[in-house]
């Protein structure tokens, strides 16, 4: 089951989608997007080291917490 939504089912007023990412993607999302002109087509890699950026972000909200 896919977490994005069929192109039909956007809405066409500007509204929002909810695409039920957990914290991790997002953050992997983001990292992607800031590093995406730096990998040069090398996709698999960025995937990778963009997991490993939200992963680390992770683990410091979890020492912050306690």
């Amino acid at each position: 089951m896919s977490n994005v939504p069929n192109i039909d089912s956007l809405p066409n007023n500007g509204g929002s989608v909810n695409y039920n990412l957990s914290l991790r993607d997002y953050f992997a999302a983001k990292a992607m997007a800031a590093r995406a002109g730096d990998h040069y087509g090398n996709w698999d890699r960025l995937a990778y080291e963009a997991y490993a950026i939200a992963d680390a972000m992770l683990r410091e909200r979890s020492e912050e917490a306690k």
